[in-house]
């Protein structure tokens, strides 16, 4: 899977309706990253191998949006970079950050000692492995300034696992119950070892690859506002383990499914849950004890679920990191106002930042505790 040289020119034709257009463009990426990523598999003499290995990357994300290569898109849209109609020209370079996003969640599993918990089997333990292997082959052909920009980009993620003084666990609210310190932890953990810095990683990618020399300046304030979008996309994430359990209720609604309620049963400290244990630990201390209990046992039952959504409902938690992320997505939309640039690339990239508070989980929370 051979990085070649940038390709010629060729001229595209430019859409009106970037909201619409930003889920076109996800789905038609993303099947033909798809396509493209077992295609090359297939071309090797050890394709075999790397099937099994890579059998849960490819059964978890074919047929779903790829985001990291829809970022590349966008990058590449945003600098004015002509994109051939089947992708070709970019391709290779989506592979790196989805594989990249492949080869951290295993670094979670390694680092996470606390929720750990299937990572000691045998089966993770062949993915811990599989996560490199296809990404160093792929590292492999880089060009040495590419490469070069790909080892800072891992470094700096690496530096920000090391750097997490203290696990973002429930077990360790007190710890964290600080404002200041809890969100110095989550940044790093999320901006800087997580989802952020390979967001940023995609434009950054792009331009080194087509050599744009694109003034730092402008590169620094791009890296910022992807780092806190990643940040505030996981947030929208962790909002969405609040949703009622589809096998809690009697409906003929399409739900969203999910493995709903699970950051309490694995002890994972999120902003809604520091939220919800800030407010709780004086207002509800038995609830409090309670979700402590759930956390450090990781045995949770259907009357815990109705107590914390209960309290959720009455507090207005929910609504408030609603809040939170609307005013982050609008805060980052004038960012990028600012860079000074009107194209066809920043239009889609801010419909991308719409997906903040436009999306089935979003929609549906509210939905779940009455939220107008």
């Amino acid at each position: 899977m051979q990085i070649s040289d940038p390709p010629p020119s060729m001229p595209t034709t430019k859409q009106k309706n970037y909201l619409e257009e930003f889920h076109a463009i996800s789905k038609k990426v993303s099947g033909i990253f798809d396509s493209y990523l077992i295609t090359e598999i297939e071309k090797r003499s050890d394709s075999d191998l790397f099937k099994m290995l890579y059998r849960k990357f490819l059964e978890a994300k074919k047929g779903r949006a790829h985001n990291r290569a829809v970022f590349v898109y966008i990058a590449a849209k945003f600098f004015d970079i002509p994109i051939d109609s089947d992708l070709k020209n970019i391709l290779p370079l989506m592979v790196i950050p989805e594989l990249s996003i492949w080869s951290n969640y295993a670094l979670n599993w390694v680092t996470d000692e606390k929720n750990n918990v299937s990572g000691t089997k045998l089966e993770e333990n062949i993915d811990i492995v599989a996560s490199q292997y296809l990404l160093t082959e792929v590292l492999y052909f880089l060009p040495d300034r590419m490469l070069r920009k790909y080892l800072e980009w891992y470094r700096r993620c690496l530096r920000g696992y090391i750097s997490v003084e203290i696990d973002l666990t429930i077990t360790n609210f007190e710890r964290l119950e600080n404002e200041g310190d809890f969100w110095i932890a989550y940044n790093r953990n999320h901006c800087i070892a997580d989802v952020g810095e390979l967001y940023a990683y995609c434009f950054e990618m792009v331009n080194e690859y087509f050599m744009l020399k694109t003034p730092d300046k402008q590169m620094r304030k791009i890296r910022k506002i992807m780092l806190e979008f990643g940040a505030t996309l996981q947030i929208n994430g962790d909002i969405s383990d609040f949703i009622i359990p589809n096998d809690l209720i009697s409906t003929t609604e399409k739900r969203p499914r999910k493995d709903y309620f699970i950051d309490i049963r694995t002890d994972r400290l999120t902003y809604p849950i520091w939220l919800l244990l800030k407010k709780c630990k004086t207002e509800n201390p038995e609830l409090f004890k309670e979700i402590k209990k759930v956390a450090k046992e990781r045995i949770s039952s259907d009357e815990f679920f109705w107590h914390v959504h209960a309290y959720l409902k009455k507090s207005e938690i929910i609504k408030e990191v609603l809040g939170y992320i609307r005013k982050q997505k609008n805060r980052l939309l004038r960012e990028i106002d600012k860079l000074g640039i009107e194209n066809e690339g920043l239009k889609l990239w801010k419909a991308a930042l719409l997906i903040l508070t436009d999306n089935k989980f979003a929609r549906q929370i509210k939905r779940d505790y009455d939220i107008v």
